[in-house]
């Protein structure tokens, strides 16, 4: 949870999840899952919002366009990516191109602890969290 706090610390607090495999994972009051039936693609406004985006990477392009989509120019977010995504997939290279780096996890370190406050399994590659800011 330090982790997660850090980035709040760089950019804004965090007020939406966007993509949360399990309820018990949520970070924000307000999140959406696909088993809730609550999903983040039904959203149809963001209005001065900062969004967290934790995804597998084949779910960021529906995530990141929609996101694109339904956002006010003060609404914020950030997306946690492997650091080499966008090397292999150029339209993630597109839809980041204005977003700002703002940390890199190395590969191995115990990124982001469950809300018990113990650690998930280390990633095995590095991560980037990438921000969007305010328009």
């Amino acid at each position: 949870m330090a982790d997660f706090l850090s980035i709040q610390d760089v950019t804004r607090t965090f007020t939406r999840d966007a993509f949360v495999m399990h309820p018990h994972e949520k970070r924000c009051k307000v999140f959406h899952t696909h088993a809730s039936g609550q999903r983040f693609l039904d959203v149809h406004a963001l209005t001065n919002e900062h969004v967290w985006i934790a995804a597998p990477v084949n779910s960021l392009k529906f995530l990141l366009t929609h996101y694109a989509r339904v956002r006010d120019a003060a609404t914020t977010a950030c997306v946690m990516l492997p650091s080499d995504a966008m090397q292999h997939h150029a339209w993630l290279k597109i839809l980041l191109q204005s977003w700002q780096k703002i940390k890199t996890f190395p590969a191995g370190y115990p990124l982001l602890v469950r809300a018990t406050g113990m650690p998930r399994l280390a990633l095995p590659f590095s991560v980037d969290i990438m921000y969007d800011p305010p328009k």
